[in-house]
């Protein structure tokens, strides 16, 4: 009776197994269908920098674009550090007034960023984004 019991789970285990599969493929013709949010997103805008970034006394990275940016002190910010063996972000706070040669009469030519944590020395590909606007990836190495 008991050798009966087990057969039958293990048979009714292969059967939900086999039809969850089944279930699971995919027809070659279906297409991706993100999923709805209540807010537009149109991608971000590639900034192109003018001048080397840098870490300055306090820091802060200094960025320094062709684009006119807009933002405020409250603009979500995050900079990813990607090296050879790990890749991490990083929440940062823009610094709105920082730099007076940044700010212009349509926003400004440049961030100052202040990160949440300090940022680990090493050779890394910093991919910044700041709130869900704008993009910048560059080479640096943090000392």
């Amino acid at each position: 009776m008991k050798r009966q019991i087990v057969l039958a789970l293990i048979l009714a285990i292969a059967i939900l197994t086999t039809a969850m599969l089944t279930g699971c493929k995919k027809n070659k013709n279906d297409e991706f269908t993100p999923p709805e949010t209540n807010a537009p997103f149109y991608g971000y805008t590639e900034l192109t920098l003018t001048k080397d970034p840098v870490i300055d006394a306090e820091g802060r990275i200094v960025l320094y674009f062709e684009e006119n940016v807009y933002y405020s002190n409250t603009t979500e910010s995050y900079i990813g550090l990607m090296s050879q063996y790990s890749a991490q972000s990083i929440e940062a706070n823009p610094v709105v007034d920082a730099y007076a040669d940044m700010r212009t009469d349509n926003g400004f030519v440049g961030i100052v960023l202040q990160p949440k944590a300090a940022l680990p020395a090493g050779a890394y590909t910093f991919d910044i984004t700041v709130g869900n606007r704008y993009h910048v990836a560059f080479n640096y190495i943090v000392e």
